[in-house]
């Protein structure tokens, strides 16, 4: 009873070594067995099991936790005493400790009276037995749940420093969080529990934990939040269900299909022979290769890639040849090898290869800086993991920016490649963390800023109309600072600022003549109100990034879009340690770092080509915006869309938006915030179809061009949408 009731309290985590609830008398040698096991042994049998060394024994009759001795146990001690030592364990946090003891104290008090709340006027003793059954279940009910609270409270924060989609916990974030308590997390992270628990998280389980999460709305993505450390549209919060909750439908096979492919088949070709332009080939080649893909023709969609190499590698869907090449037959090998440019496709296979089992290891300690030149996808991965940036677009324009060509030699083949070198790199994080840490040492009152805001930029000491001192910029205003004395005071809301200029400063001032650089910041309001800053060499910096942070902060308002105030932020984080690590002579960006800035500069172009110039029906309309491609890599269209009504206080109504690849985010319909994503592990298939069968009930339809069936997928809809172990073949 104490073992299962154990393996119960301690979900959501589980424990995945060897495990017997009581072991046998005749079994009791198991406990010599090397590796990690979790036994019940009778205490009849406590004088055998502490003559058996490196053991922890819970006493659970008497509340002690000891170990047993390796060196006192080989001398065959007989008495037990002189085999046993009290085992040093990190302690639980102890705020959160000493609340479950005071609930389990009042538990223990409620029920220890409760029989004492009126006279004893049962009947009979059936009618008493019932009653003691019922309290024993209320009370086990109880406990549970404050269990169930004690996980919560120690492990909630967890989701907040986890990044599924990159399989990342940044575990240093979490630690700096809980540093008193930090022995005690790091002895749970190296646990096997601990790791299967990420991979569940990962993977978007729901249970009761999450409900709990839900309730105390730790899980709640509020698009006000507009702090750089915001939590982002994450599939942590994605919510699957039991597998009784989920039914696959066949269809009937169409019979037209192989005619249809044939067809396609054969205008690409026609095409293909009538076409001159290399990069329409190349596309062409790639969809007449998808086609023979979905059909099994293996070899030849393998010389379609072939073909499409020569003018364009970065479409090659790497996965798909990887696994074209794993179904051909040794005959089929043969043949492919004789092919001219198969070594190029070996060479992309292997390399995937190679990454393949990093990826989908969940990585938990700090990132390092790589001690190699990155190729786009080494670099993306990084800047993503660190936050530096979640658009795709920014990072192609950092790495196109940053990168020179390098040539690999490939079994007797050259092939050029770009790269980013590895000096280039660590000089451009280095800046940006040395930013970071200069803003967090800024300490300011806490009425002057909100919480959701966040310091992005201090300048070094200049001259201002206030005096002199340091600017600072956060994502909704500019502020100075008093050398001297450290005093706060406001130069302008970026909303309320109309111009930012660069100006030169001519003639005496302050005692230097001519040539003084200056901007000047134009509010709004009557006449003319501006705030001049006068710098000897920081200008051009300080102008580039207030520039990006206030362009992205108009257009963020005039599109009714906060979430770009978090990609403005990132990118004015990047600028400033493009043009810092500029400076630096082994950059290859080097003297060209305000080159590099103004290409990144994605909210200051949107500004100048009008973008924040609306009309007043189409803001009215964006008011109800959803930006279903926020935080994701690639954008993705919505290929359905369903409204379910709410019913009353047990839910509220709901918007669907279907993807591609099997995705589908699902809306609050009154708040418009992202209420959670769910994912179909279907690649490369659209969710075609959402259709409510019922109050309680959506089917989803997918379509692709991988199987000749069709399925549908019913999912229950209530307050919580669950799915759990989908269908992992592609759908038509």
């Amino acid at each position: 009873m104490f073992m299962e009731s154990l393996m119960h309290l301690i979900l959501p985590f589980r424990w995945k070594s060897k495990y017997s609830t009581v072991l046998p008398s005749n079994k009791i040698d198991y406990l010599k067995t090397p590796g990690t096991f979790l036994y019940g042994v009778h205490s009849r049998h406590t004088k055998d099991v502490e003559k058996v060394a490196n053991l922890v024994i819970v006493d659970v009759d008497n509340g002690n936790v000891i170990t047993t001795d390796q060196n006192l146990c080989k001398r065959e001690h007989t008495k037990s005493k002189g085999a046993k030592r009290r085992i040093q364990l990190p302690n639980i946090p102890t705020q959160i400790a000493n609340l479950f003891v005071d609930k389990m104290s009042q538990v223990n008090r409620k029920f220890a009276l409760s029989g004492t709340l009126r006279p004893n006027s049962f009947k009979n003793s059936k009618e008493h037995n019932l009653e003691i059954k019922k309290r024993i279940l209320d009370q086990n009910k109880c406990i549970t749940s404050i269990c169930q609270e004690l996980i919560a409270d120690l492990f909630s924060d967890v989701l907040l420093n986890l990044q599924p989609k990159r399989r990342y916990f940044d575990k240093g974030s979490f630690l700096e969080k809980h540093v008193s308590d930090k022995d005690f997390y790091e002895r749970v992270f190296q646990t096997k529990m601990f790791e299967t628990f990420l991979e569940e998280q990962m993977k978007g389980k729901t249970d009761y934990w999450l409900e709990i999460i839900r309730q105390r709305d730790l899980m709640s993505l509020t698009r006000s939040n507009e702090s750089r450390y915001a939590l982002s549209h994450d599939e942590t919060f994605c919510e699957q269900s039991t597998e009784e909750e989920l039914k696959v439908l066949y269809l009937e096979n169409f019979t037209k299909l192989e005619n249809h492919t044939e067809n396609i088949k054969l205008q690409i070709s026609n095409k293909l022979e009538s076409l001159c332009d290399c990069e329409e080939k190349a596309s062409l080649y790639y969809i007449r290769a998808m086609f023979k893909y979905a059909i099994d023709e293996n070899m030849d969609a393998l010389k379609d890639f072939i073909d499409m190499l020569i003018t364009n590698v970065r479409i090659l869907p790497i996965q798909i040849v990887s696994e074209l090449y794993s179904r051909l037959t040794e005959e089929e090998e043969e043949e492919f090898m004789n092919l001219p440019g198969h070594k190029h496709i070996l060479y992309f296979i292997k390399e995937n290869n190679e990454r393949k089992e990093e990826r989908y290891r969940i990585k938990m300690e700090p990132l390092k800086t790589p001690d190699s030149d990155l190729d786009f996808c080494m670099l993306e991965e990084i800047v993503l993991l660190n936050d530096m940036s979640n658009n795709n677009k920014t990072i192609r324009g950092l790495f196109d920016a940053l990168s020179v060509v390098e040539s690999k030699s490939s079994a007797d083949e050259i092939v050029h490649t770009k790269v980013v070198k590895q000096a280039t790199f660590w000089k451009l994080k280095r800046c940006w963390d040395y930013n970071r840490i200069q803003c967090k040492k800024i300490k300011l009152e806490r009425h002057i800023l909100s919480d959701e805001e966040t310091i992005l930029k201090i300048s070094t000491g200049c001259q201002t109309d206030f005096g002199y001192g340091r600017i600072g910029l956060t994502d909704r205003r500019l502020f100075f600072l008093n050398d001297v004395t450290n005093q706060y005071q406001e130069i302008a809301k970026l909303r309320k600022i109309k111009a930012i200029e660069k100006v030169d400063m001519n003639g005496m001032f302050y005692g230097v003549l001519n040539g003084v650089q200056a901007l000047k910041i134009i509010t709004e309001g009557v006449g003319t109100n501006s705030f001049t800053i006068h710098f000897n060499e920081e200008r051009n910096l300080l102008y580039l990034v207030i520039r990006e942070m206030w362009a992205g902060k108009v257009v963020a308002q005039a599109m009714k879009d906060v979430m770009m105030v978090q990609h403005a932020i990132q990118n004015t984080l990047l600028i400033d340690a493009v043009i810092a690590s500029g400076h630096d002579e082994c950059s290859t960006h080097f003297m060209k770092s305000e080159i590099v800035a103004v290409k990144l500069s994605y909210f200051y172009e949107l500004y100048l080509n009008g973008t924040h110039h609306l009309s007043d029906n189409t803001k009215d309309a964006l008011r109800m915006k959803i930006d279903v491609n926020f935080g994701e890599k690639d954008q993705k269209t919505v290929y359905s869309l369903l409204y379910t009504g709410g019913e009353g206080n047990i839910s509220q109504p709901k918007l669907w938006c279907g993807l591609r690849d099997g995705i589908i985010k699902v809306y609050n319909a009154l708040t418009w915030l992202l209420d959670r994503v769910i994912y179909l592990e279907l690649r490369n298939a659209c969710i075609a179809c959402l259709t409510p069968v019922d109050k309680s009930h959506v089917w989803v339809g997918s379509a692709g061009i991988h199987n000749h069936r069709r399925e549908v997928t019913k999912h229950v809809l209530g307050q919580y949408l669950h799915i759990l172990n989908p269908p992992k073949k592609l759908l038509i």
